[in-house]
């Protein structure tokens, strides 16, 4: 949904609103050498979610189980 929002004509236009389904953190991998690709997702401009910045704050081992009850 964040990305079709994104790339809408009038993104401003739209808002996510209500309790999340499910969060569960999830990455990706490229390749070091594909700037095409990493400009790509840059270019997306979906904003991060507190989660997130919190992920990126205190990164660890726990499996995706461990984020079900937030």
């Amino acid at each position: 949904m964040a990305g079709n929002i994104a790339n809408a004509r009038n993104p401003a236009d739209f808002r996510i609103v209500g309790k999340p389904l499910g969060i569960e953190p999830i990455a990706i991998m490229i390749r070091k050498d594909d700037r095409a690709f990493k400009g790509a997702v840059d270019g997306i401009n979906i904003p991060l979610s507190d989660s997130l910045k919190a992920a990126f704050l205190s990164p660890n081992d726990r499996p995706a189980e461990a984020y079900e009850d937030r």
